[in-house]
């Protein structure tokens, strides 16, 4: 059970952060509250926040570290996409 005064700006079929506030031993559904709302279910962003989430992985990072890697070439060679295999389907 959710309690209802965190749900924040979630809507029905978004993905959540949640923390256990009581996990009771007679068998009865543990309670939460709602840390962070995502979003939507099935969104790409979402999906990989919820992942992250999931698996304890960092979201913020230093400064140094998001400006070395925004200094990173996103464009790839005509050689490089001439070697790979396309699995896009």
């Amino acid at each position: 059970m959710i309690d209802p005064t965190t749900l924040q700006e979630g809507q029905v079929g978004d993905k959540v952060i949640i923390k256990i506030t009581d996990r009771p031993q007679d068998g009865t559904s543990p309670r939460g509250t709602i840390e962070r709302v995502l979003g939507p279910a099935g969104q790409h962003e979402v999906e990989l926040h919820a992942i992250m989430a999931e698996f304890g992985l960092p979201t913020d990072f230093p400064e140094a570290v998001m400006h070395e890697a925004a200094a990173i070439a996103t464009d790839i060679s005509a050689a490089e996409v001439a070697r790979r295999r396309d699995f896009r389907g």
